[in-house]
């Protein structure tokens, strides 16, 4: 098999609102180390929000696009041998592409947004404290906030903390996680009235929802934390897991992802056990 061509094609956006421009006489990226591989581009996936800007089957699932060395619109791209993962044969390429924006966004939502450890879970990491080992100069300027600075790491979300996640696609998907039992939420609510699912939340949780996770956008953003509110009356709670949350006097917060905002959605809230 032959290697790569010295140059490749590559599509170029050089600054904000600007157009995209085709380069066919650009250089292909080397990889500088061994846990590096260079990997041929078949199909690229997408983060919703950047559509809208004017020998094995891996996908690779660029976490550290600032080295421009992995960004996606090239022939060719550098991974991490941690971010590559060997596509199943019965998984298409073009399925696959859609599934590391997904992961990454759930992953950093949960665990370091919401401070959720996942070593409970199939012995995963506790990404808010490895975060936090890290030299804040080595984050971006843009995130370092949000991984130093917005979550008191006492306020985490832990056991007995309700969870809301605003968005899970379309009814279908949801109908599913309901049905499963170890994926299934506590509550899953049909988000196309918005007033309604706020008005059920509160009275099934009576202030209880210290997280949000907002997937469609501004609007619903604004449902989601109206949803943390108590209300006065409480009409028909919901029965839940036991335990009890060990955070009834600390905040709550919202993380938003984009979405596009003619995609209906539902809604679910489950509890951390």
């Amino acid at each position: 098999m032959n290697g790569p061509r010295a140059s490749q094609t590559v599509l170029l956006l050089h600054a904000p609102k600007q157009s995209y421009q085709v380069s066919q006489d650009h250089a292909t990226p080397q990889i500088d180390n061994g846990s590096e591989l260079l990997v041929r581009t078949q199909v690229i996936g997408l983060n919703p929000i950047d559509w809208k800007a004017p020998s094995h089957q891996v996908i690779v699932i660029s976490t550290d696009y600032r080295d421009l060395r992995k960004a996606a619109f090239q022939e060719y791209v550098v991974a991490s041998d941690f971010n590559v993962v060997k596509l199943p044969p019965t998984v298409t390429p073009h399925t696959g592409a859609s599934l590391g924006v997904a992961f990454v966004a759930a992953a950093l939502s949960l665990g370091v947004c919401m401070g959720l450890s996942f070593q409970n879970i199939a012995d995963g990491p506790d990404l808010l404290k490895l975060v936090r080992t890290l030299g804040r100069n080595l984050l971006s300027e843009d995130i370092q906030s949000e991984c130093f600075d917005t979550l008191d790491i006492t306020e985490r979300a832990g056991p007995g903390d309700w969870i809301a996640i605003w968005g899970v696609n379309q009814a279908k998907h949801g109908m599913r996680l309901a049905k499963d039992s170890t994926l299934r939420p506590d509550l899953l609510v049909d988000s196309h009235d918005q007033a309604r699912a706020v008005d059920i939340i509160q009275g099934s949780l009576g202030g209880k929802l210290r997280f949000g996770l907002d997937t469609q956008g501004r609007d619903s953003a604004e449902a989601l934390g109206r949803s943390m509110k108590a209300r006065e009356a409480m009409i028909g709670s919901i029965p839940t897991p036991p335990g009890h949350s060990r955070h009834d006097d600390t905040s709550s917060r919202v993380s938003g992802t984009a979405q596009h905002p003619s995609r209906r959605a539902a809604l679910y809230t489950t509890k951390c056990l």
